[in-house]
């Protein structure tokens, strides 16, 4: 399924290059927003959330999952994934720098929790984390989901 969504619409981004965490989200936004997951205010409500209640959806060591409630912007389920050349800070002292960002559209608080144990389970595998940040194409990413 993870695969399919992520194929079919076009929401896979390889080695992009950001100035900090705030560009990072909404460039993985952007590709969903584009795909008509969520509209523009998704990212907006993401950046004035981790503002506000800081980057907890920096899940663990160079992966952030950005995302934000449904009332922000959620058209439908989605899923984008991008890497960045550089990874950046986004203030979590425990899982910084981050260099793949996740980010996640949900039209509520259930329907979403298979596509994020699909993703759990991915980063889990060991070694994952690394062949996604070293992929250089959007079928490397595709090969390890």
């Amino acid at each position: 399924m993870l695969r399919e969504l992520l194929e079919q619409n076009d929401l896979i981004r390889t080695n992009i290059n950001v100035k900090d965490w705030e560009e990072a989200v909404e460039q993985g936004v952007e590709l969903l927003h584009n795909a008509g997951f969520v509209d523009d205010r998704y990212s907006k409500s993401i950046i004035e959330g981790t503002k506000k209640h800081g980057p907890y959806y920096v899940i663990c060591p160079r992966v952030a999952m950005p995302h934000s409630r449904p009332e922000d912007g959620v058209k439908k389920n989605g899923i984008s994934i991008m890497t960045l050349e550089e990874p950046v800070n986004f203030g979590n002292p425990d899982n910084d720098p981050v260099s793949i960002i996740i980010s996640l559209s949900a039209t509520d608080n259930v329907s979403h929790l298979e596509m994020m144990q699909d993703i759990v389970t991915t980063i889990s595998v060991e070694d994952n984390i690394d062949k996604i940040e070293e992929a250089n194409t959007n079928n490397d990413i595709l090969n390890i989901f």
